[in-house]
Protein backbone atom coordinates (compact mmCIF):
# COMPACT_ATOMS: atom_id res chain seq x y z
CA UNK A 1 0.00 0.00 0.00
CA UNK A 2 1.11 3.61 -0.84
CA UNK A 3 1.67 5.74 2.11
CA UNK A 4 1.52 9.87 1.61
CA UNK A 5 2.78 11.67 4.75
CA UNK A 6 1.80 15.02 5.24
CA UNK A 7 2.91 17.75 7.51
CA UNK A 8 1.06 21.06 8.28
CA UNK A 9 1.55 24.03 10.37
CA UNK A 10 -1.18 26.63 11.56
CA UNK A 11 -0.79 30.44 12.46
CA UNK A 12 -0.64 30.39 16.37
CA UNK A 13 2.16 27.70 16.53
CA UNK A 14 -0.04 24.31 16.13
CA UNK A 15 0.79 21.63 13.54
CA UNK A 16 -0.02 18.08 12.60
CA UNK A 17 1.95 15.13 11.27
CA UNK A 18 0.27 12.10 9.64
CA UNK A 19 -0.89 9.83 6.59
CA UNK A 20 -2.85 11.49 4.06
CA UNK A 21 -6.17 9.49 3.29
CA UNK A 22 -9.37 9.83 1.40
CA UNK A 23 -12.91 9.50 2.03
CA UNK A 24 -16.80 9.96 1.08
CA UNK A 25 -17.61 13.40 3.19
CA UNK A 26 -21.43 13.59 4.20
CA UNK A 27 -23.13 17.32 4.31
CA UNK A 28 -26.53 16.79 5.09
CA UNK A 29 -28.13 14.47 2.58
CA UNK A 30 -25.11 15.48 -0.11
CA UNK A 31 -22.25 13.14 0.19
CA UNK A 32 -18.62 14.05 -1.69
CA UNK A 33 -16.28 11.38 -2.44
CA UNK A 34 -12.55 10.94 -2.20
CA UNK A 35 -12.24 14.26 -0.11
CA UNK A 36 -8.61 14.20 1.02
CA UNK A 37 -7.65 14.23 5.25
CA UNK A 38 -5.02 14.03 7.48
CA UNK A 39 -4.93 11.38 9.82
CA UNK A 40 -2.75 12.98 12.50
CA UNK A 41 -0.03 11.19 14.22
CA UNK A 42 1.80 13.89 15.85
CA UNK A 43 0.05 16.60 16.82
CA UNK A 44 0.70 20.00 18.71
CA UNK A 45 -1.73 22.51 19.92
CA UNK A 46 -5.06 20.66 18.67
CA UNK A 47 -5.25 17.75 21.60
CA UNK A 48 -8.36 18.75 22.70
CA UNK A 49 -9.87 18.78 19.07
CA UNK A 50 -11.21 15.40 17.26
CA UNK A 51 -10.29 17.21 14.14
CA UNK A 52 -9.72 20.13 12.58
CA UNK A 53 -11.25 21.95 9.10
CA UNK A 54 -9.24 23.61 7.07
CA UNK A 55 -11.16 26.54 5.63
CA UNK A 56 -8.23 28.59 3.68
CA UNK A 57 -7.17 28.87 0.12
CA UNK A 58 -5.08 25.80 0.03
CA UNK A 59 -6.01 22.46 -2.66
CA UNK A 60 -6.03 20.09 0.03
CA UNK A 61 -8.53 22.75 2.12
CA UNK A 62 -12.34 22.04 2.59
CA UNK A 63 -12.95 25.19 0.40
CA UNK A 64 -11.02 23.99 -2.35
CA UNK A 65 -12.11 20.52 -2.39
CA UNK A 66 -16.06 21.12 -2.21
CA UNK A 67 -15.34 23.83 -4.92
CA UNK A 68 -17.63 26.39 -2.83
CA UNK A 69 -15.89 29.95 -2.60
CA UNK A 70 -17.90 31.00 -0.25
CA UNK A 71 -18.75 30.38 3.61
CA UNK A 72 -19.71 31.84 7.03
CA UNK A 73 -18.87 31.03 10.36
CA UNK A 74 -20.62 32.82 13.68
CA UNK A 75 -18.64 32.02 16.98
CA UNK A 76 -19.94 31.32 20.33
CA UNK A 77 -17.86 32.35 23.46
CA UNK A 78 -16.27 29.55 25.22
CA UNK A 79 -18.74 29.59 27.99
CA UNK A 80 -21.98 29.08 25.70
CA UNK A 81 -23.79 25.95 25.80
CA UNK A 82 -24.75 26.60 21.99
CA UNK A 83 -22.40 25.10 19.33
CA UNK A 84 -20.96 27.52 16.68
CA UNK A 85 -22.10 27.43 12.82
CA UNK A 86 -20.54 26.79 10.08
CA UNK A 87 -22.71 27.85 6.60
CA UNK A 88 -21.27 26.71 3.06
CA UNK A 89 -22.16 27.71 -0.49
CA UNK A 90 -25.75 29.86 -0.73
CA UNK A 91 -26.11 28.90 2.60
CA UNK A 92 -23.47 31.37 3.56
CA UNK A 93 -24.87 34.12 1.86
CA UNK A 94 -27.72 34.68 4.40
CA UNK A 95 -25.97 38.32 5.28
CA UNK A 96 -28.72 40.61 6.92
CA UNK A 97 -29.65 43.81 5.09
CA UNK A 98 -30.29 45.83 7.48
CA UNK A 99 -26.98 48.29 6.77
CA UNK A 100 -24.92 46.97 9.56
CA UNK A 101 -22.80 44.60 7.47
CA UNK A 102 -19.42 45.38 6.56
CA UNK A 103 -16.83 44.63 4.00
CA UNK A 104 -13.17 44.52 3.82
CA UNK A 105 -11.11 43.53 0.82
CA UNK A 106 -9.15 40.03 1.53
CA UNK A 107 -5.34 40.13 0.32
CA UNK A 108 -3.08 37.15 -0.92
CA UNK A 109 0.49 36.98 -0.42
CA UNK A 110 2.37 34.42 -3.05
CA UNK A 111 4.55 33.55 0.29
CA UNK A 112 1.82 32.38 2.15
CA UNK A 113 -1.01 31.43 -0.37
CA UNK A 114 -3.60 29.59 2.12
CA UNK A 115 -4.25 32.56 4.49
CA UNK A 116 -6.66 35.29 4.15
CA UNK A 117 -4.95 38.46 4.73
CA UNK A 118 -6.78 41.90 5.22
CA UNK A 119 -5.35 45.37 5.38
CA UNK A 120 -4.94 46.74 9.00
CA UNK A 121 -4.26 50.52 9.23
CA UNK A 122 -4.80 51.60 12.98
CA UNK A 123 -6.05 51.05 16.31
CA UNK A 124 -8.33 52.61 18.60
CA UNK A 125 -9.35 52.13 22.46
CA UNK A 126 -12.48 53.86 22.70
CA UNK A 127 -12.26 57.30 20.79
CA UNK A 128 -9.08 57.39 20.87
CA UNK A 129 -6.12 56.84 17.99
CA UNK A 130 -3.26 55.33 18.75
CA UNK A 131 -0.02 56.63 17.16
CA UNK A 132 1.19 53.31 14.96
CA UNK A 133 4.03 54.01 12.55
CA UNK A 134 2.53 53.71 9.37
CA UNK A 135 3.54 50.57 7.71
CA UNK A 136 3.32 48.85 11.14
CA UNK A 137 0.90 45.91 9.36
CA UNK A 138 2.23 46.11 6.32
CA UNK A 139 2.83 42.46 4.49
CA UNK A 140 5.67 42.60 2.57
CA UNK A 141 6.96 41.29 -0.61
CA UNK A 142 9.06 38.71 1.06
CA UNK A 143 5.64 37.22 3.00
CA UNK A 144 6.42 38.97 5.98
CA UNK A 145 4.12 41.27 7.94
CA UNK A 146 0.61 41.77 7.25
CA UNK A 147 -2.10 41.01 9.27
CA UNK A 148 -4.67 37.08 8.35
CA UNK A 149 -7.73 36.91 9.84
CA UNK A 150 -7.74 32.76 11.58
CA UNK A 151 -10.64 31.09 13.65
CA UNK A 152 -8.40 28.39 14.28
CA UNK A 153 -5.83 30.45 16.70
CA UNK A 154 -7.55 31.48 19.99
CA UNK A 155 -6.30 35.10 20.75
CA UNK A 156 -4.97 37.97 18.79
CA UNK A 157 -1.53 37.57 17.96
CA UNK A 158 -0.20 41.46 17.25
CA UNK A 159 2.14 43.11 15.84
CA UNK A 160 4.90 44.31 18.88
CA UNK A 161 5.08 47.58 18.02
CA UNK A 162 1.31 47.90 18.08
CA UNK A 163 1.38 45.77 20.86
CA UNK A 164 3.58 47.72 22.58
CA UNK A 165 0.90 50.98 22.01
CA UNK A 166 -2.14 49.06 22.96
CA UNK A 167 -1.08 47.58 26.06
CA UNK A 168 0.59 50.85 27.30
CA UNK A 169 -3.55 52.57 26.77
CA UNK A 170 -5.23 49.92 28.38
CA UNK A 171 -3.18 49.81 31.22
CA UNK A 172 -3.76 53.62 31.57
CA UNK A 173 -7.52 53.11 31.00
CA UNK A 174 -8.52 49.97 33.24
CA UNK A 175 -8.49 51.14 36.78
CA UNK A 176 -8.09 47.96 37.94
CA UNK A 177 -5.61 45.90 40.19
CA UNK A 178 -3.22 44.54 38.03
CA UNK A 179 -1.85 41.09 38.56
CA UNK A 180 0.74 39.04 37.20
CA UNK A 181 -0.41 35.53 36.26
CA UNK A 182 1.55 35.20 32.89
CA UNK A 183 3.05 31.48 34.10
CA UNK A 184 -0.60 30.32 34.85
CA UNK A 185 -1.94 31.75 31.47
CA UNK A 186 0.37 32.46 29.54
CA UNK A 187 -1.20 35.75 28.95
CA UNK A 188 1.18 39.24 29.79
CA UNK A 189 -1.40 41.62 31.23
CA UNK A 190 -4.29 40.65 33.86
CA UNK A 191 -6.53 42.36 36.60
CA UNK A 192 -8.16 41.15 39.60
CA UNK A 193 -11.68 40.31 38.34
CA UNK A 194 -14.17 43.53 39.30
CA UNK A 195 -16.53 43.24 42.22
CA UNK A 196 -19.36 44.74 40.07
CA UNK A 197 -20.27 45.37 36.41
CA UNK A 198 -16.86 47.22 34.98
CA UNK A 199 -17.57 49.92 31.99
CA UNK A 200 -14.38 48.41 29.81
CA UNK A 201 -13.10 50.41 26.66
CA UNK A 202 -13.20 49.36 22.88
CA UNK A 203 -10.77 48.52 20.57
CA UNK A 204 -11.26 49.14 16.87
CA UNK A 205 -9.83 48.09 14.02
CA UNK A 206 -9.49 50.04 11.24
CA UNK A 207 -9.82 47.75 8.28
CA UNK A 208 -9.95 48.73 4.57
CA UNK A 209 -12.84 50.49 3.88
CA UNK A 210 -14.45 48.79 7.77
CA UNK A 211 -14.00 49.28 11.08
CA UNK A 212 -14.00 46.71 13.60
CA UNK A 213 -15.11 47.21 16.78
CA UNK A 214 -14.28 44.95 20.02
CA UNK A 215 -16.24 44.54 23.08
CA UNK A 216 -14.42 43.67 26.01
CA UNK A 217 -16.05 40.11 25.63
CA UNK A 218 -13.49 39.92 22.17
CA UNK A 219 -10.23 40.93 24.20
CA UNK A 220 -10.42 39.59 27.14
CA UNK A 221 -10.71 36.30 28.81
CA UNK A 222 -11.69 35.59 32.02
CA UNK A 223 -10.00 33.36 34.56
CA UNK A 224 -12.92 32.90 37.01
CA UNK A 225 -10.92 29.96 38.96
CA UNK A 226 -7.96 32.88 39.64
CA UNK A 227 -10.05 35.97 39.90
CA UNK A 228 -8.91 37.43 37.06
CA UNK A 229 -9.52 38.74 34.03
CA UNK A 230 -6.70 38.68 31.48
CA UNK A 231 -6.14 40.58 28.16
CA UNK A 232 -6.07 37.64 24.65
CA UNK A 233 -3.82 39.05 23.06
CA UNK A 234 0.24 38.63 22.57
CA UNK A 235 3.16 40.06 20.55
CA UNK A 236 4.27 38.84 17.28
CA UNK A 237 7.43 39.82 15.36
CA UNK A 238 6.05 37.72 12.32
CA UNK A 239 2.79 38.62 10.67
CA UNK A 240 -0.26 39.72 13.55
CA UNK A 241 -2.94 36.92 13.78
CA UNK A 242 -6.76 38.22 14.55
CA UNK A 243 -7.93 35.09 16.16
CA UNK A 244 -10.66 33.63 17.29
CA UNK A 245 -12.06 35.34 20.51
CA UNK A 246 -12.03 38.80 18.72
CA UNK A 247 -14.75 37.23 16.28
CA UNK A 248 -16.69 36.06 18.73
CA UNK A 249 -20.54 36.81 18.12
CA UNK A 250 -19.99 38.26 14.61
CA UNK A 251 -21.43 36.43 11.17
CA UNK A 252 -18.08 36.33 9.51
CA UNK A 253 -18.49 35.35 5.77
CA UNK A 254 -15.72 34.76 3.08
CA UNK A 255 -16.31 35.27 -0.57
CA UNK A 256 -12.68 33.72 -1.79
CA UNK A 257 -13.66 34.32 -5.56
CA UNK A 258 -14.16 38.07 -5.38
CA UNK A 259 -12.04 38.51 -2.18
CA UNK A 260 -14.01 39.95 0.18
CA UNK A 261 -14.55 40.05 4.04
CA UNK A 262 -17.96 40.79 5.91
CA UNK A 263 -18.91 41.03 9.12
CA UNK A 264 -21.69 41.81 11.19
CA UNK A 265 -22.57 41.58 14.81
CA UNK A 266 -24.55 39.00 15.70
CA UNK A 267 -25.80 37.13 18.57
CA UNK A 268 -24.29 33.64 17.82
CA UNK A 269 -26.67 31.68 19.80
CA UNK A 270 -29.45 32.93 18.22
CA UNK A 271 -29.05 31.51 14.76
Amino acid sequence: MNTCIYQYAYGGGAYTVGFLASETLTLGKTLVHNVGFGCGVNNYGVEDADGLVGMGRGPLLLVSQLDEPKFSYCLTPPYSTVNSLLLLGTYADKLPNNGEVKMTPLVTSDSNPSFYYVNLHGISVDKTLLTIPPGTFSLNFDGTGGTIVDSGTTIFYMNTTAYNLVTDKLAKEIKLKQVNLASETGLNLCWELPKSNYSYPTLTMHFDNADWVLSSNNYLLEETSLGAICLALLPSDQFSIFGNVAQHNNLVHFDVSKNVLSFVPTNCKNL
